[in-house]
């Protein structure tokens, strides 16, 4: 019996590169040129008050875990999962390994997948603007410096004045 021939077709490729981008580049142009919606706040909200504390797990762990763990597991299943896949696979005319053809389409609906939810994740984020549990802590605004601020007044032109934090973009921007 002969193995069955797959030509990979160069539109594909070009198709799932494509799709990528289009999903990759408005996640990079929210991370460096998005603002998130600027809400009020009630300076007497105790879901406001909570303490500032750095994260417990570094990026750079998520990430290795979540990308690089994920795609070190898929790639070594293909590549053990090779001989029971007796394909011939070709592309430009050339004959590629099967794994090698399997591993790009598994770690693409997995990038793909991936960059969707981020990109979800952050359009509702820079939409909704929910105020993080440690604002008032982290911005101390303006207008409950004093002490004397009455209860209920909703409170949307204000002026972050904590000097440990007024100067970090990065943090005042996660704020929200």
């Amino acid at each position: 019996m002969a193995n069955e021939i797959i030509v990979v077709q160069i539109r594909k490729v070009i198709l799932d590169v494509v799709l990528l981008n289009c999903v990759g580049w408005p996640i990079l142009f929210l991370f460096l040129w998005g603002n998130p919606y600027q809400r009020g706040f009630f300076c007497n909200d105790t879901d406001l008050i909570h303490p500032y504390h750095e994260s417990t797990v570094p990026s750079w762990t998520l990430y290795i875990t979540g990308i690089g763990l994920n795609c070190a597991v898929m790639s070594l299943t293909e590549y053990l999962n090779r001989p029971t896949d007796t394909r011939d696979v070709y592309m430009l005319g050339v004959k590629m390994p099967n794994w090698i053809y399997n591993l790009h389409c598994v770690i693409g609906i997995f990038a793909f997948g991936a960059a969707c939810s981020q990109l979800t994740t952050d359009v509702m984020k820079y939409t909704i603007g929910r105020l993080r549990p440690h604002f008032i802590t982290v911005c101390k605004p303006d207008v409950c410096q004093n002490g004397s601020f009455p209860d209920y007044v909703y409170h949307e032109d204000f002026t972050c004045t904590n000097a440990l934090f007024k100067d970090n973009k990065r943090i005042m921007k996660e704020l929200r």
